[in-house]
């Protein structure tokens, strides 16, 4: 039985409107900054939410995705609720792994160029009793939540509003939300990282435009300068997670300054997926206490921060060499 026709009896408690990012880009009011459309921020998310948790799906991976205390009912129930809403397809999401891998993916991707996600706890109720028996997390558009008095609010785009006939803004229910940030050790820096990389790729496309314009000066524009100070500035920017930009800023330093960031890089993307976790936890929990079940999600086998730490120490020690750095982390 499909998501759908599993609940097309019950009564949704959804307050948020779900539309699209595009929408909320032509309504000044409901969109924050955001750097999707950047090139370089939009190479970081990819780089940080591809292989957070690595697939099962096309092969067995070192690591488990466990509910405990183990009850199929409830890790089913749970499968459900943080699976991608257009996977909606009979006996996909039995499988906890596989929703867990993707809400992972999409949560980052989105922390990564929206610098936060929200998501509203919808519960799915028996109309007769009001009972809750299901529930579901929906992304929140991002950059539509605003806090006004200390209350969430969505506030939609005008468009939006007409063709779904409410008002804006909707007041949300701050219990039944679910937000994930980025870790504590980066959230200070974290806007000015991605609007520095964001803006090294404007400065490109500007002078890239310039360069190719027969009325600009020619003669001042040297494009080896202009790639250097662009990789450059991505490189500082991004010193503090360890991004290497794919290779591209390779040219202009050494192997151990570059393993040592790769280390920096791996580092924070655990703490994202902890981070990320320990959030959703705190998500089902509330549902549990809702819907009458307890328990949590847990990862057993894979590299933990700590793992990476020890990698780290070996590393600048001289136990281990580079290129077994760098196959650790393959």
């Amino acid at each position: 039985m499909s998501h759908r026709n599993r609940r097309s009896n019950l009564q949704s408690s959804r307050r948020c409107v779900i539309y699209s990012t595009m929408e909320a880009d032509a309504d000044k009011h409901s969109a924050d900054r955001h750097y999707a459309d950047a090139y370089y921020p939009s190479l970081l998310a990819e780089d940080v939410a591809n292989g957070l948790l690595p697939s099962r799906r096309h092969r067995q991976p070192p690591y488990n995705v466990l509910w405990t205390p183990p009850d199929k009912e409830v890790e089913q129930l749970v499968a459900r609720a943080i699976a991608r809403p257009e996977d909606d397809y009979a006996g996909w999401h039995a499988y906890l792994s596989d929703s867990l891998e993707d809400f992972v993916h999409d949560c980052a991707h989105t922390v990564m160029l929206y610098e936060k996600a929200i998501y509203e706890i919808v519960y799915w109720s028996d109309p007769e009793t009001d009972r809750a028996v299901e529930f579901q997390l929906r992304l929140i558009t991002s950059g539509s939540v605003k806090w006004m008095n200390g209350k969430p609010f969505q506030h939609l785009p005008q468009s939006v509003a007409r063709r779904c006939d409410v008002e804006s803004p909707i007041e949300l229910n701050s219990a039944d939300l679910l937000i994930v940030v980025p870790p504590q050790y980066v959230r200070d820096s974290f806007s000015q990282m991605l609007e520095t990389i964001a803006r090294a790729d404007a400065m490109k496309r500007i002078m890239s435009a310039l360069h190719q314009s027969e009325t600009s000066p020619r003669a001042t524009l040297n494009p080896s300068e202009l790639r250097h100070s662009e990789f450059l500035t991505v490189a500082r920017a991004t010193r503090e997670i360890g991004w290497n930009a794919r290779g591209l800023i390779e040219e202009y330093f050494d192997t151990f300054y570059l393993v040592e960031r790769q280390i920096r890089f791996e580092k924070f993307r655990a703490q994202l997926r902890a981070s990320i976790l320990s959030a959703l936890n705190e998500g089902l929990a509330c549902a549990g206490r809702r819907i009458g079940f307890s328990g949590q999600i847990t990862l057993e086998g894979i590299s933990s921060f700590a793992d990476i730490e020890q990698i780290e120490t070996k590393f600048f020690s001289g136990e281990v060499s580079a290129q077994e750095v760098i196959a650790a982390f393959q």
